[in-house]
């Protein structure tokens, strides 16, 4: 960090997604200094949503709203994640805390730390469908990423029969997992059943690119 190099925001916005990851107290830090540092709009959502995130997983609601709020003022979405970031600003409740910091742990990929979040929880104890779909997609996947294809297969399966009409994108998603699952073992067959599963789903988030990869899957598979 000296004159003699070329500033790279990128690094501070990497290093900011890492420690939010790890739930670590310093991720504002380096986003922060990417905000100050980067002169484009690419990203600058998505990093707002993560400080408002971040503020509110360590219970400061205050600062999480000002970010929630700077979000929602911004304007240019032009990533994924942006997009993604200016959707979420439109809903007003906030995800459930222990769910998003389930999601935050998997997407580090600190798989036995999430785990440990859910030990003893079941769909039950969530108040109401979305987050119960929600939490059985989070143990489907965090057992996939541990390589426990069997737990993570029953759990998908779980979650195809209770979000396939709904729109979140959970059921479909979990559809194409078993579709890759079953492509990884050379079962055609089932494979192709489990992509067209989340082809017929409809009107769920994210339709266009869970089809997408759907579709290639089929192709893979034929």
């Amino acid at each position: 960090m000296s004159s003699e190099y070329l500033t790279t925001p990128v690094w501070d916005l990497e290093l900011g997604y890492a420690r939010l990851n790890h739930l670590d107290d310093d991720a504002p830090f380096y986003f922060k200094r990417f905000l100050t540092a980067f002169k484009g709009d690419y990203y600058v959502k998505d990093v707002l949503q993560k400080l408002s995130w971040h503020y509110y997983i360590h219970d400061d609601m205050k600062q999480a709203e000002y970010y929630r709020s700077l979000m929602r003022n911004r304007k240019g979405e032009n990533s994924e994640a942006d997009q993604l970031a200016a959707k979420d600003a439109e809903r007003s409740q906030w995800p459930d805390k222990l769910l998003l910091k389930v999601r935050l742990l998997n997407d580090g990929g600190y798989y036995h730390e999430a785990l440990g979040l859910l030990h003893g929880k079941r769909a039950a104890d969530f108040p109401d469908p979305r987050l119960q779909l929600e939490f059985l997609y989070r143990v489907a996947r965090l057992f996939n990423d541990l390589d426990r294809e069997e737990d993570a297969m029953t759990y998908f399966r779980q979650v195809v029969a209770a979000g396939k009409n709904r729109k979140e994108h959970y059921a479909a998603r979990a559809a194409l997992q078993l579709g890759m699952i079953y492509e990884k073992r050379k079962d055609c067959k089932s494979a192709i059943a489990w992509f067209n599963t989340c082809l017929h789903m409809k009107d769920h988030d994210f339709k266009n690119s869970l089809d997408q990869r759907a579709k290639a899957g089929i192709n893979r598979c034929r």
